[in-house]
Parts: C-alpha cells; sequence; structure tokens
C-alpha cells in the first residue's frame, strides 16, 4: 500500500509498503502482544495515520474483532464510553489521546495498552501502566508502522526498546556513524 506521511520534516511524501512488511508486522504481534483470540481491539487511529494498519492486524493476527471508533469519540468522555460500551481489550492510544483518559472509568479494560507516535511521560506510565500490559513502541512509517518496542513499568527509564524479529536497529551521530550501547544519537 502506499500512504502520505510527513514524518520528522513536516513535508508530505508517499511512502510505499510491502507485503513482506505486513506479514514482518503480524508476526512481531503474535510474538510480543499475543492477546486472546476473540478480544475486542479498539480502532481509533484514522485511516490516514499508519497506527491505523497496527490496528487492523492487531485484530486479525489474533482472530479478533476490530471495533471502529465513531469520528465523534476520539478522545475523553465519548472515547471512555466506547472503549466501556465494547469491553476493549486491547488498544494502541497516542500519549496525547491518552491523556484525555481516566483509567479509573474504564473498568478494568484494556488489559493491553501500546503507546507511541510520539514520547510517553513517566506521568502516563504511572497512571496506566499499573494492572495492565503497557508498551511504547517506535518506528518510522517506512518501517511498516513500527520496528522496536518494550514494556513501560511505573519508575523505569522508558525506552524505544529492541527490534521486532527480522528488522535491525542502528544508532547513528550527527555523521551516520555508529555510536556505542547505550549513548544516544
Amino acid at each position: 500500500y502506499v500512504i502520505f506521511t510527513s514524518g520528522s520534516t513536516g513535508t508530505p511524501k508517499g511512502v510505499t509498503i510491502t507485503h513482506t512488511g505486513l506479514l514482518g508486522l503480524a508476526h512481531a504481534f503474535g510474538q510480543r502482544y499475543g492477546i486472546t483470540p476473540g478480544s475486542a481491539v479498539l480502532s481509533l487511529a484514522a485511516p490516514t495515520f499508519d497506527a491505523s494498519i497496527l490496528e487492523w492486524i492487531w485484530a486479525a493476527d489474533c482472530a479478533g474483532t476490530l471495533v471502529i471508533a465513531p469520528k465523534d469519540a476520539y478522545a475523553g468522555d465519548a472515547l471512555t464510553e466506547v472503549i466501556n460500551h465494547h469491553r476493549i481489550d486491547a488498544a494502541f492510544i497516542t500519549p496525547a489521546v491518552l491523556r484525555t483518559l481516566n483509567p479509573d472509568r474504564l473498568a478494568g479494560l484494556m488489559d493491553t495498552l501500546l503507546v507511541g507516535g510520539e514520547a510517553c511521560s513517566p506521568e502516563l506510565v504511572t497512571k496506566w501502566a499499573p494492572g495492565r500490559s503497557m508498551f511504547n513502541i517506535y518506528g518510522p512509517t517506512e518501517a511498516t508502522v513500527w520496528m522496536t518496542g518494550t514494556p513501560v513499568r511505573v519508575d523505569e527509564r522508558i525506552s524505544i526498546g529492541s527490534p521486532i524479529s527480522g528488522v535491525r536497529v542502528s544508532v547513528l551521530d550527527a555523521r551516520l556513524h555508529p555510536v556505542p550501547v547505550g549513548v544516544v544519537g
């Protein structure tokens, strides 16, 4: 498929994603974020956001139900109502949207929560990680939505994690040379 993204440059560009990339994404979900068949997976991302592909593949991979949020239920109380009504088990939610929700109003739902698309703060982890599996995921569109991920826990450093199966990640300096492990690039 082809999807347009502005990425970090702010200049829209078309990106072609291969079937191989989609298969790798599906395989990674089965390995890392396996949820049970029949689970309700939230579809919140607009079709123009590559995260929508992640939601579709996730539901298909677990033989789950993809629950498409109405266009007016993108955050806050309206989204809380959708999550509760459909008993959502798993969701990918950007930190900006997550800040509009109250975990105490979700009746123990969203056992598996993926965050990405922007930096996740320690405050969000403190608020959302207890009682559920919460993961920070990262990856440019060109890598078929995401390529690294890690569980996040209260009082632990939040990182982009390790690469999914079949992906190699290199951290480079300003001159595009590899940096040693643990060095910011």
